[in-house]
């Protein structure tokens, strides 16, 4: 007898896949959707699925909820300007904010600025989390601890700080989530890793404080890249933090967390814009990662844009050769060109 194939598990397979590949928006619609019916039930009651299949989507499905309410409650804060206070403001293309009302303990601090560079250098400069002491003076070390999937990682970074101020640490996980169909952007974000993230309970391996460093506690950060042209990007960044530093004076404390932002985010958009001179360029030209990446930004800006010349050859090309391209584009059914 043919076993007919409930269309409800159907819908649970598809928000899983929509999830693998990095579409979480997309798959959390599907969820939610369907949310009337408990997950247990969906997989388990007439289910098709073999046990560990049906292990595996349930797992899957409590991840999309929770870290597409991660990433909208993330997006919804540094969204939201009545909620920051502005510290600094060089110019109309760098701010920097502060937000208080997550605790007594817990410091927000937001970045916004543009980069007259590609989305795949800027992108780049943060994927490669082993780089990253090279581009910032107080990043002692960084390392990826796992690749969960292509946009998801375990890493741990080692923050130097001032005199006599003992050196910070931060064990994150982090996750990039495709939303250029939805809002046209991509957001990455992390916070504090917890035991659920780890497979086969490595957290303890990880999870001991180091003797001679401070543990931060991330609640939430992430950065959202907004394409605005082929060689420009907008950046925002934020995070939600206790720097388990409590007898600081806030005054202080703003004082010095805003000239670190502005030294790190002027540093931060001088390398993306000498991208090509850099050790992320040879990793670009040769990590297939950075090709899938091409093609989806390429899909971009041809459908969303109507960019025709776009390809994923020339948006590695923007990248690694640092050069001017030719920007095309369809209007009324005639091919228009800007230099």
């Amino acid at each position: 007898m043919e076993t007919s194939v409930d269309p409800e598990e159907e819908l649970w397979k598809l928000a899983k896949e929509l999830y693998d590949e990095d579409k979480l928006f997309q798959a959390a619609r599907v969820v939610r959707n369907l949310r009337r019916i408990p997950v247990e039930e969906t997989v388990n009651g007439n289910s098709t699925a073999s046990n560990d299949d049906a292990s595996l989507l349930r797992k899957s499905i409590l991840r999309i909820q929770k870290e597409s309410e991660e990433c909208e409650n993330f997006l919804s804060l540094i969204l939201n300007d009545r909620e920051w206070e502005c510290l600094s403001k060089e110019s109309d293309r760098c701010r920097v904010y502060y937000n208080s009302k997550e605790g007594p303990r817990i410091h927000g601090f937001k970045i916004e600025t543009e980069i007259d560079a590609p989305f795949l250098a800027t992108a780049a400069l943060i994927n490669e989390v082993d780089l990253l002491q090279e581009l910032f003076w107080y990043v002692g070390s960084s390392q990826e601890i796992a690749k969960l999937s292509r946009c998801k990682k375990l890493l741990k970074s080692r923050f130097v700080t001032p005199w006599p101020f003992a050196p910070r640490e931060a064990i994150l996980y982090g996750y990039a989530v495709d939303g250029l169909d939805e809002d046209q952007s991509v957001v990455v974000c992390f916070r504090s890793a917890k035991p659920e993230d780890f497979e086969d309970n490595r957290y303890e391996l990880f999870s001991a404080d180091s003797k001679d460093a401070v543990r931060l506690d991330v609640k939430i950060g992430g950065i959202q890249f907004i394409p605005l042209e082929r060689r420009k990007t907008l950046f925002r960044t934020a995070v939600f933090a206790d720097p388990q530093v409590p007898y600081i004076p806030t005054w202080l404390f703003h004082w010095v967390t805003k000239r670190v932002c502005i030294f790190g985010i002027h540093t931060f958009r001088k390398k993306a814009e000498q991208f090509s001179t850099l050790p992320h360029c040879q990793r670009v030209a040769t990590d297939p990662f950075y090709v899938w990446v091409a093609q989806r930004i390429a899909k971009y800006w041809q459908e969303q844009k109507g960019f025709i010349e776009c390809t994923p050859e020339s948006i590695l090309e923007d990248s690694l050769n640092g050069s001017s391209v030719v920007k095309s584009y369809k209007k009324d059914g005639i091919v228009f060109s800007e230099f």
